[in-house]
Parts: C-alpha cells; structure tokens; sequence
C-alpha cells in the first residue's frame, strides 16, 4: 500500500472513527511522515479533513503531538481554516486561529 492509497482510507475513516485516527497517527508518521499524506485528487491533508469534518480534537492530536503545518494548501489552494469555517465548525476556526493559521490566507478562488 502506498502513500496516496493510505492517505484514501484514513481520509474516509476520518469521517466516522476519529478515535481510531488518533490512535494511528504516529505509525502513519513514521512511515511516511504526515506532511507527504495527502488525498491524491483534493490534496487535502488529515488537517484539511479534520477541519472539514469538526474534529477539533484530531487538530489538537496533529499540533500538539505532529508539529503539523496548517498553512499547507490543497489543489484549490484551501487551508485547513477554509474548510472548517466553510463547513461552518466555528470551535475547529477558533483553535486554528489560536495556533497561527493566517487569517489572511487567499485560496485560489480569491485569487
């Protein structure tokens, strides 16, 4: 199993199980380091479907114990801060905010 066929699953199993993505985080770390996981076709990264699906918690797991980095832009150029205030998850705006995710941050469709 590759990079992008593991990023496919856990992105879907993000979506019903965030228990068990936290669980799994460091081996996915370890082998292929969480800044190379991204979903082939959206680019999103697990904070992009974090944010996008209201897990505050996961992005709380990937900041503090990951040094993820929330300014990594999807294929449309979307932050994780993008999707969680178009997914309308005020809590997961707020908490990237509070860990420097830039405000100002222009995706493709602004440009």
């Amino acid at each position: 199993m590759d990079v992008y066929e593991s990023a496919d699953n856990f992105l879907k199993l993000i979506q019903v199980d965030v228990s068990s993505c936290v669980q799994i985080l460091g081996d996915l770390d370890r082998k292929f380091g969480l800044r190379n996981f991204v979903h082939r076709k959206s680019g999103d990264t697990i904070g992009h479907m974090a944010a996008k699906h209201g897990h505050v918690q996961l992005l709380k797991v990937l900041y503090d114990k990951h040094d993820f980095n929330f300014s990594q832009k999807n294929l449309e150029g979307k932050v994780p801060l993008h999707d969680a205030a178009q997914a309308g998850f005020p809590n997961c705006v707020e908490y990237l905010l509070s860990v420097g995710s830039d405000i100002n941050s222009l995706k493709r469709a602004d440009w």
